[in-house]
């Protein structure tokens, strides 16, 4: 599984302001017409704020999906999203 359309997504406002930063680790079910599905925090950033706003961005992504037997198939796929306070 691999993306076909993404973007940064940026760091809202009020963790800028508090400089806070940090890497979320998202798990996404792509589904066969390469939409995630079912997004969730695999690893978190230790910031609730950033951690929602990986999940809206990868909830507008795009992947190519896994193939099996030829075929799109469903499957899994990690997502790290870095937040820097310059972002």
């Amino acid at each position: 599984i691999m993306y076909r359309k993404k973007h940064q997504p940026k760091n809202p406002l009020q963790a800028l302001r508090i400089h806070k930063q940090g890497t979320v680790v998202l798990k996404g079910l792509v589904s066969t017409d390469g939409h995630a599905q079912e997004v969730t925090v695999e690893k978190t950033s230790g910031s609730r704020i950033l951690d929602q706003a990986a999940i809206e961005a990868v909830k507008g992504w795009v992947f190519n999906p896994g193939m099996k037997n030829g075929q799109p198939a469903p499957g899994y796929a990690l997502v790290p999203i870095s937040f820097t306070p310059t972002e």
